[in-house]
């Protein structure tokens, strides 16, 4: 079972980029923050885990099935805590309170990419969940996963290696992304193969009468994403058939 810590040194590098980000909010917004009676800056969160495993069905030349033990590479491991940062702005006319910028501070615990030139580029095999868009009332997620190989998962739609991962972004109204993926060393020479599990969702948001941004998954206050796929292996001298079900799943809260 992969157990992941989120480290000081990670931890560290993200509150430096995120302060940048910040401040860089903070200087777009001030001519809209003029206009307001009131401005407000809160923060939504989006978590995920992720479990992958495979198991074999045995089908012997008696009649006999035998379905092997659960082999796991990942089990609720953590892959997502991104934090988006919502500046909101009290109407002196309707005392309402609108969005005026979004920051989203991007936390992935296996997956490691970065963008350069408005593409991604991993670094890295694993799970993650990326943040495509922020609007005005939802919040665009897309579960995805990136190997070495083009493994035998046709759910997951592989694209082709050198990632074609979905780049997080424009974000509605304003932009300050602060991503630890931006400050990683040149790519390896490593070619991923990288699809969606499962299609595209969305989660809806709001602001209160207080100004304070919420974030909501629906009446089960999460998404659950996930794919399996069997193909058939050599069955050796002792089995008429041999299977392998790989599944992958990804549980996305906030």
């Amino acid at each position: 079972m992969k157990v992941f810590s989120w480290t000081r040194r990670a931890t560290a590098v993200l509150a430096t980029v995120a302060l940048a980000s910040t401040a860089a909010v903070a200087g777009a917004s001030s001519a809209g923050a003029a206009a307001c009676s009131a401005t407000r800056s809160t923060s939504m969160t989006v978590h995920a885990t992720a479990t992958a495993y495979d198991f074999q069905t045995k089908l012997d030349y008696s009649g006999k099935v035998e379905v092997t033990e659960r082999y796991y590479y990942s089990k609720n491991s953590p892959i997502a805590n991104h934090t988006i940062t919502v500046l909101a702005c009290k109407d002196p006319k309707t005392k309402t309170w609108k969005p005026l910028h979004f920051t989203v501070t991007a936390r992935h615990g296996e997956l490691a990419y970065r963008v350069l030139d408005g593409k991604a580029k991993v670094d890295s095999r694993g799970m993650a969940v990326i943040v495509n868009k922020v609007g005005a009332s939802k919040v665009h997620l897309t579960a995805i996963a990136c190997n070495t190989k083009p493994q035998k998962l046709s759910p997951l739609a592989v694209s082709r290696a050198l990632t074609q991962i979905p780049v997080p972004g424009p974000y509605v109204i304003g932009l300050g992304q602060a991503a630890a993926a931006l400050l990683l060393p040149k790519a390896p020479a490593t070619k991923y193969y990288c699809g969606a599990v499962g299609p595209a969702f969305t989660a809806s948001w709001k602001l209160s009468s207080t100004g304070k941004a919420s974030l909501s998954f629906g009446s089960t206050g999460h998404v659950i994403r996930a794919v399996s796929t069997t193909w058939n292996v050599p069955t050796g001298p002792y089995y008429r058939s041999v299977q392998t079900t790989y599944q992958r799943s990804i549980v996305i809260t906030r």
